[in-house]
């Protein structure tokens, strides 16, 4: 397992903008078909690549709650793994604008990739955009 990723189970409730799209602590009960470790070796080279922008990455175990147009993930267990405000060339969410004609501004945004914890199937991901490069951090 890639030293920079520890697996957890997520206690507190992850809300991504707009608040349509949350990680949320997994039912009490048995631990997901699919290990960490299992997990891991299926994200293969996401994994291993992830970076670190804000804040280190994250493996996290979670019930994904999505009431975006994309449904068919709703409410299933998932092994997410999680970076934030890294650069990114795409959002999904709610997009950032860029205020004038004038140098390319680099984009930062929170990536989560999903893995169904019962049968191994990688889901796809999601990006939410966050700011600019160049913008001042949140407070």
């Amino acid at each position: 397992m890639p030293s920079h990723l520890q697996p957890a189970r997520v206690t507190d409730d992850r809300v991504y903008p707009d608040e349509r799209f949350r990680l949320v602590a997994p039912p009490a009960g048995p631990e997901p078909r699919v290990t960490a470790e299992q997990a891991l070796r299926l994200f293969g080279r996401r994994a291993e690549q992830a970076r670190t922008g804000s804040a280190p990455p994250e493996l996290v175990f979670a019930l994904v709650i999505d009431a975006t147009a994309d449904l068919r993930y709703d409410h299933r267990p998932v092994w997410a793994l999680l970076e934030h405000e890294v650069p990114t060339s795409r959002f999904s969410g709610p997009r950032l604008q860029q205020d004038a004609p004038g140098p390319s501004r680099i984009p930062l945004g929170d990536t989560v990739w999903l893995l169904d914890a019962s049968t191994g199937q990688e889901l796809g991901g999601y990006v939410f955009g966050r700011r600019f490069a160049d913008d001042p951090p949140p407070a």
